[in-house]
């Protein structure tokens, strides 16, 4: 589900990425905001480099978009009017309540713009507009589907799901193509019930028990595969690897929970700007 995140995400950068021209494109934010697209996706492959970063980078664009979008619902013609109409009036937050519900069911509508560019003439279609509407509905579908995981909402990610597998399909990975519509298809209709509930009860995993620390168990899966490896003595042998396959390996998440409650304790920072990778051990 992890891995489902990271390549939906590269083909909406993919999709919504353009020329510096464009007036809704990611290449024009990303030199507006500064940033290094070098760091973002690698150009050569067509992937996404730091998923970290790109998705940090994505929702800021989306949320200007949102901002934007409802400044335009409100009436208004600059978001230095739509701030002050929110400050000023004591009803003003009454009225944004139902522009975003007005919005809300605008983008429920997935099959708009197909409509607009079927029936309109080219000379009449408003291109900006129609990018900047796929790009919300692109956008928060994926918000949808993070926020599901988190949440430990696996109907939501199912929901999601079913949007990931039409749009795969005009793309050119094959593999999630494939694999999102067999997975669709089992859960709508081949499998048996019991096992459709069993998918959505295990599909997501909460380790720490907490409110919204919900996570895909392939995540959670790379986390302790990445930490036994960290582990791994380089002259390991039969007797050190038992040890760490049988008394390291299983203590992975207590080691990380009482990581934690020591730099709780000890107000040590959780990160740093090293040019290089800290040797934890030397640290300690």
């Amino acid at each position: 589900m992890f891995h489902l995140q990271i390549q939906v995400l590269a083909m909406l950068f993919r999709t919504h990425l353009g020329d510096e021209h464009d007036n809704c494109s990611l290449t024009r934010w990303i030199i507006e905001l500064n940033q290094d697209k070098n760091k973002l996706r690698n150009e050569q492959r067509n992937l996404v480099k730091d998923f970290r970063s790109c998705l940090d980078f994505w929702d800021i664009v989306v949320d200007g978009y949102l901002i934007a979008t409802l400044a335009s619902y409100s009436g208004v013609n600059s978001l230095a009017e739509f701030r002050k109409d929110l400050v000023e009036n004591s009803d003003a937050s009454i009225r944004l309540f139902d522009k975003i519900k007005a919005l809300a069911s605008d983008l429920a509508i997935f099959g708009r713009v197909d409509t607009i560019r079927k029936t309109s003439p080219i000379a009449e279609r408003d291109q900006t507009y129609e990018n900047h509407f796929l790009f919300l509905q692109h956008a928060l579908t994926l918000r949808n589907f993070t926020l599901a995981m988190r949440q430990g909402d696996s109907g939501r990610v199912r929901v999601s799901l079913s949007y990931f597998t039409v749009w795969f399909q005009a793309s050119k990975q094959f593999n999630y193509a494939m694999e999102c519509l067999h997975l669709t298809a089992c859960l709508s209709k081949l499998w048996s019930d019991n096992l459709v509930k069993f998918w959505m009860q295990n599909c997501l995993i909460n380790p720490s028990g907490k409110k919204e620390s919900w996570m895909a168990c392939d995540y959670l899966g790379e986390y302790i595969v990445r930490e036994v490896k960290n582990m791994m003595p380089f002259n390991i042998n039969e007797a050190t690897g038992n040890t760490l396959r049988n008394k390291y390996s299983p203590q992975i998440m207590v080691f990380r929970d009482t990581r934690k409650i020591m730099q709780e304790e000890t107000d040590a920072p959780t990160f740093g700007f090293h040019s290089s990778k800290v040797k934890t051990y030397v640290d300690v």
